[in-house]
């Protein structure tokens, strides 16, 4: 497989454990789109890492559209909005083109969510505790009460709602 930016080989690489295939010279990334979109969540490189990777392999965005490498076709434009970017999809394989340091982007700008702020702060706090307290930590957990899904909860109040009004309607 040929990049499609440079023409240069494409090298099996790993990237976070991930299968991808890579361009040494333009340091482009072919995968697949749904490990793309599970990549951009993970949460295994630190922030100063990913800036350093965005700074170091940083490729400039192009609007003109390129062939997928894995089977030819035209890929499409995706522009990502809040990253001022595009990301090029192939419809027929199902694979996604990242130029260089664009998955970094995307990465760092989840890193950056206050989703993950919180978690990376969860995170600090676990690896702080002693073992007695990290005992009793996982001992409540455990004995959290399970409320199942969002859609169990709902079905059960809608259940519940209904019995009410049946009660109340059954009473007079």
């Amino acid at each position: 497989m040929q990049c499609p930016k440079c023409e240069s080989g494409l090298t099996r690489s790993k990237y976070l454990g991930a299968n991808v295939r890579k361009c040494e010279s333009c340091n482009g990334m072919l995968l697949d789109r749904d490990r793309a979109t599970k990549l951009e969540k993970r949460v295994n490189k630190e922030v100063e890492q990913l800036t350093r990777e965005i700074e170091t392999t940083a490729a400039t965005d192009v609007l003109e559209k390129i062939r997928c490498p894995a089977c030819r076709n035209r890929m499409k434009k995706v522009r990502v909005e809040e990253l001022d970017f595009h990301v090029d999809e192939c419809s027929n394989c199902d694979k996604a083109w990242f130029d260089g340091g664009e998955l970094a982007r995307l990465q760092l700008a989840f890193e950056k969510t206050p989703q993950t702020e919180e978690l990376n702060k969860m995170r600090e706090r676990l690896k702080g505790m002693s073992d007695e307290e990290r005992a009793e930590y996982e001992k409540r957990i455990a004995n959290l009460k399970d409320l199942g899904s969002p859609m169990e909860q709902a079905m059960m109040g809608a259940t519940k709602e209904l019995a009410f009004r049946y009660w109340w309607y059954c009473r007079y």
